[in-house]
């Protein structure tokens, strides 16, 4: 039975591809061509999801380095910015350094005349007066650019240069050179400095004295017996070529009265 329906089976199929029409030379070419493109589709097909995987791969490529591009980017701003600030913070050091040198420099005066600016024994409380240094004459020319007082009080002063002009037998008669504007300050009970800018810098010949007015309510301290020989002119305001007497004969505390005070300043060989 069952070789019977294999029998049948292949006579079957051996008629029906009997019965099929042969192609014709046209139709052949045209299933060549047909199988020819759906090969070439195909290609293209693999082709393209080649090029696919690979844009895929390079795009992944490109983002990994636009990232480490900005990094790259960050990172050399932070230290363009770190040398910036450096420049700038060694800039400012050398700038300060230099300054403080030029300030030190400016500040190394060669001569001082005067007495030494501390406190002392007894307070003068002035009244409107001029304070001329007697004991400590000038021993060269000098430019003097820096006063300092030693008070217990605020004060208004005035530093000048005093030159005596006659000397009749204890009496001599003086006369202001020259005078520097009025400084004031707040501090008490203390040392106190004033610098004077280029234009109000005192001249200082060999031979003058130098001398401080003191505005009414300053009160600066002194001693009786000192290095100085200060003699007090009152008067209501100072001012250049102002002449003055003193008698020597008449100057209290003979042994050396010193107030503190004192002008600092260089040597002058013009």
């Amino acid at each position: 039975m069952q070789k019977l329906f294999c029998l049948s089976l292949f006579f079957l199929l051996l008629f029906f591809s009997s019965c099929q029409t042969p192609l014709t030379p046209e139709e052949e070419v045209l299933q060549k061509n047909i199988y020819i493109e759906e090969s070439i589709k195909k290609g293209l097909q693999n082709e393209l999801r080649w090029l696919k995987n690979i844009r895929e791969t390079e795009t992944a490529e490109l983002l990994q380095y636009k990232y480490r591009g900005d990094v790259l980017i960050k990172e050399k701003r932070a230290i363009d910015d770190y040398l910036f600030t450096t420049r700038s913070n060694i800039r400012n050091i050398f700038l300060e350094i230099q300054q403080n040198i030029q300030k030190t420099l400016d500040e190394l005066y060669d001569c001082y005349v005067g007495n030494e600016t501390i406190k002392r024994n007894k307070l003068l409380i002035s009244n409107n007066v001029l304070l001329v240094d007697l004991g400590n004459p000038a021993l060269f020319d000098m430019t003097l650019l820096e006063g300092e007082i030693f008070c217990d009080s605020a004060s208004v002063v005035r530093f000048c240069t005093v030159r005596q002009t006659a000397l009749t037998g204890s009496l001599g008669t003086y006369e202001v050179a020259s005078v520097g504007p009025e400084y004031k300050s707040e501090i008490k009970a203390d040392k106190v400095a004033f610098k004077f800018s280029g234009r109000d810098a005192l001249r200082l010949k060999q031979g003058e004295y130098i001398g401080i007015f003191l505005n009414a309510g300053t009160q600066l301290f002194y001693d009786e017996k000192g290095t100085g020989k200060t003699y007090a002119v009152p008067m209501m305001e100072v001012s250049s070529r102002k002449p003055f007497e003193i008698d020597s004969e008449l100057i209290p505390d003979k042994e050396g009265r010193a107030y503190s005070f004192r002008l600092w300043g260089f040597k002058r060989s013009w």
